[in-house]
């Protein structure tokens, strides 16, 4: 709880401290490797964020909740391909379907058009159409494109 505690205090760096101390005596709890997620994404440490969530889900396949952390952070990470492909491996709730769907659609878009610039040198690249993203789709976006420059 001092890590949950932690991070909605602002000390990020303090929970993920304490809650790596937690995970060493219970390495299979749940809610401690979410919590820890949060507080990785919380410092933009997204690809730790996203093995935090990974193992969680592992452990918990039915919790989506742990689903969407997971495609978040691998999304902010710029893997949005791999967001994708974790949503349509996904089982969801019939309540959980729309909101899947819609994200997995917006990962699989992100990843064409990071495909499209990351196949030409960054200084040929033209800007990527902005008809219908968000500021966090731009995101996403930029982390992805600079992964492959």
């Amino acid at each position: 709880k001092l890590g949950l505690a932690r991070t909605l205090q602002g000390d990020a760096a303090g929970a993920i401290q304490a809650l790596q101390r937690a995970r060493s005596l219970a390495p299979d709890n749940v809610e401690i490797l979410n919590n820890l997620g949060v507080a990785l994404s919380e410092l933009r440490l997204h690809g730790e964020a996203a093995e935090a969530y990974a193992e969680a889900h592992r452990l918990a396949p039915d919790a989506t909740v742990l689903a969407f952390n997971h495609a978040d952070a691998l999304a902010l990470d710029g893997r949005p391909g791999e967001a994708h492909a974790l949503l349509q491996s996904t089982s969801f709730p019939p309540q959980e379907m729309e909101r899947a769907a819609s994200l997995a659609a917006r990962m699989e878009a992100i990843h064409d058009a990071s495909k499209a610039a990351c196949s030409t040198p960054p200084e040929d690249a033209p800007p990527a159409p902005r008809a219908s993203r968000s500021p966090l789709d731009d995101r996403i976006l930029k982390a992805t494109i600079a992964r492959c420059h």
